[in-house]
C-alpha cells in the first residue's frame, strides 16, 4: 500500500498525463520515465538526474477493493502521470514504503598517532598502549610495549705534536649525509702550541663551524677532540677525523699527522615515532581481545607514526572508543591518552524500521532506478543532489507508525513530508 498527494491543493491547476500505460504494478507516489506513452523505470542514477520525472497520482476509482490502502494500478492500465518538474516548491505528503533504501553501516575507525619530544625514544623501556571500547572483551585493555632510545655516536681524535711553526693547521672531518663532507675545517695555531692546546684550538674552530655543530656536539679535554652525534642512529662507518698541518703558505709545522680517529662509541638506532607506532600495531595485532584476526574486536592498521583501530563490526558510534599511548618506564614519547574517531560507527540498514530512524529533516531523496535491481520506481536517500534535475527533501516525518497501516501484514508505516526541489 502507497499514499500520496500534494499538500498545496493548486497543484490541481497542473497539467497532467491521463493516459500513460502502466507497465508493472504501480502505487501512487511512484516514480518513472515516459518512453512511448509507457511508465518506465528509470535505468540508471546517471539519467535520474536529467530526465523528466513523472509520479502516479490517480483518483482511487476501484469500488471492488475492500479499502483505499489497497489501490494500485495494474500492468497495462493507465495512469494519471504528473510531471513533478512542474510542482518544484511544493510540499507532498508521502507514506514511508515508497522510500526504500539499504546499507551495511559503517565500521567505526579510531586513529591515534606516536609523537615524540625528539627523533627517537629518550630511554629504552615500555611504552604503555590503553585501548577502550564497548562491546570488547577485557576492555579497557592495557598492553605493554617495549621501545628503545637508540645511542649516540661518539668519535675521538688524539692530537699529538708541538708546534714549531705558527700558522694554519688542518682538521678534516667525513661523515655520511653531512654537506660537503669530507669537510675542511682551518684551525690558526701559535708557535710552541702543545697537544692540549692544539686540541683545544681545534675544538674551537668545529664549535664554531656551523655544519659540524648542526649535526655533532664538539667536546674533549687535554689532546683528545670528540664529535657525538646529536641524534641516535645505526652506526656511521664513514665518521672520521684526520688531524695535520695545514698546506702551502701559511701552514703550520709540528703535528705528527692523524688521518684516522677512533669509532669510541658506536651509534644504534633509536626508536623513531614510525617505529614506536610499528611496534604497536605488532602488540595490538596480537592481542587475542583487541587485533587478533580471529578473535580480536578490531582489525589493526595505519602506516608510519599512526596507529588506527577499526571495528570488525558495523555498529553505532561508540564515543568511549579510545587508544591511549604514554609512556610506561620508558622516556620520550609525548602523552596522548585520546585518540580521534576519524570515522563514525553506523548501524547496518536492514529493516524498515532502522530505515525510518536514518531518515531526518534535510535528508534528500532522489529515484531509486534499474541500477538499483529492486523498488526500481521507490525513492532512495543520498548524502548529496547537487547534480539532480529534481529530488526531494524531507521537510518532516511522524513518528515510525503513525502515518497508516498495512492491513494485509499489520506493518506499521510512517509519513514524510517533502519538498520538490531543483539542483539545476
Amino acid at each position: 500500500m502507497s499514499l500520496f498527494k500534494f499538500n498545496d491543493s493548486n497543484f490541481l491547476h497542473g497539467s497532467n498525463i491521463s493516459d500513460v500505460v502502466a507497465t508493472a504494478n504501480t502505487y501512487n507516489g511512484y516514480q518513472f520515465k515516459i518512453v512511448a506513452d509507457e511508465a518506465v523505470a528509470i535505468a540508471t542514477d546517471a539519467e535520474a538526474k536529467t530526465v523528466d520525472i513523472y509520479v502516479m497520482n490517480n483518483i482511487i476509482d476501484k469500488p471492488e477493493i475492500e479499502n483505499t490502502d489497497d489501490y494500485y494500478v495494474v500492468d497495462g492500465e493507465n495512469i494519471r502521470a504528473w510531471r513533478l518538474k512542474n510542482h518544484i516548491g511544493q510540499k507532498i505528503n508521502m507514506s514511508q514504503d515508497l522510500v526504500y533504501f539499504r546499507d551495511t553501516g559503517t565500521a567505526q575507525v579510531e586513529t591515534a598517532t606516536v609523537v615524540l619530544e625528539d627523533t627517537a625514544i629518550g630511554t629504552s623501556g615500555n611504552a604503555e598502549v590503553i585501548v577502550t571500547a564497548n562491546g570488547m572483551t577485557g576492555s579497557p585493555k592495557t598492553l605493554a610495549v617495549a621501545v628503545v632510545s637508540g645511542t649516540k655516536q661518539v668519535e675521538t681524535a688524539t692530537v699529538v705534536g708541538t708546534i714549531t711553526t705558527a700558522g694554519r693547521a688542518n682538521c678534516i672531518v667525513t661523515s655520511e649525509g653531512m654537506a660537503g663532507s669530507p669537510l675542511l675545517v682551518p684551525v690558526d695555531v701559535v708557535l710552541n702550541d702543545d697537544a692540549n692546546a692544539i686540541a683545544l684550538a681545534i675544538r674551537t674552530a668545529l664549535t664554531a663551524n656551523a655544519t659540524v655543530s648542526a649535526k655533532f656536539t664538539v667536546s674533549g679535554t687535554d689532546a683528545s677532540v670528540v664529535l657525538t652525534a646529536k641524534v641516535p642512529a645505526a652506526n656511521d662507518d664513514t665518521l672520521n677525523i684526520a688531524i695535520s698541518d695545514g698546506e702551502g703558505e701559511g701552514a703550520c709545522v709540528g703535528i705528527t699527522e692523524d688521518a684516522t680517529s677512533d669509532n669510541t662509541t658506536t651509534g644504534v638506532d633509536g626508536d623513531t615515532p614510525s617505529d614506536v607506532a610499528e611496534k604497536i600495531r605488532t602488540a595490538l595485532t596480537s592481542d587475542a581481545n583487541i587485533g587478533h584476526a580471529e578473535t580480536g574486536y578490531f582489525t589493526v592498521g595505519g602506516t608510519g607514526a599512526n596507529i588506527t583501530l577499526t571495528a570488525k563490526v558495523a555498529k553505532a558510534n561508540d564515543a568511549t572508543m579510545n587508544i591511549s599511548i604514554d609512556n610506561d618506564n620508558c622516556a620520550g614519547i609525548v602523552a596522548d591518552l585520546t585518540s580521534t574517531t576519524t570515522t563514525d560507527g553506523k548501524v547496518p540498514i536492514t529493516t524498515n524500521a532502522l530505515m525510518w530512524a536514518d531518515l531526518g529533516i534535510g535528508d534528500l531523496l532522489v529515484p531509486r532506478t534499474v541500477t538499483d535491481t529492486t523498488n526500481t520506481m521507490q525513492w532512495k536517500k543520498v548524502s548529496t543532489a547537487n547534480d539532480y534535475n529534481l529530488y526531494l527533501e524531507v521537510i518532516n516525518k511522524t513518528a515510525f507508525g503513525l502515518f497508516t497501516v498495512d492491513k494485509n501484514t499489520d506493518t506499521v508505516l510512517g509519513g514524510l513530508l517533502c519538498r520538490i526541489k531543483s539542483a539545476i
